[in-house]
């Protein structure tokens, strides 16, 4: 949802006669309030959701449900390749 109203807020400021060049990314301030929907999602995606993965796996060593440290470590260790993967492509 936060990509949606970033792209909705993009494509109303253009239709404004806005212009979204290399000019409009190095700004100080931010051309549209929309801007922060792009920004929220790049941290939910860097921080937050490995975070909960971490501790869905930590918690997992504390229960008593069959197969729930199996299923963390299988979500840990695909959040963090998808994280590693977009940090290597930078």
């Amino acid at each position: 949802m936060l990509v949606v109203w970033f792209f909705a807020g993009l494509g109303k400021w253009i239709e404004g006669g806005g212009v979204l060049d290399k000019a409009a990314m190095e700004s100080e301030g931010t051309p549209f309030p929309q801007v922060v929907g792009i920004i929220a999602h790049g941290i939910n995606g860097f921080f937050v959701i490995p975070g909960l993965a971490l501790l869905l796996l930590i918690i997992s060593f504390f229960t008593k449900l069959r197969g729930a440290t199996r299923w963390a470590i299988i979500v840990f260790v695909l959040v963090g390749g998808y994280l590693g993967q977009a940090l290597a492509k930078d």
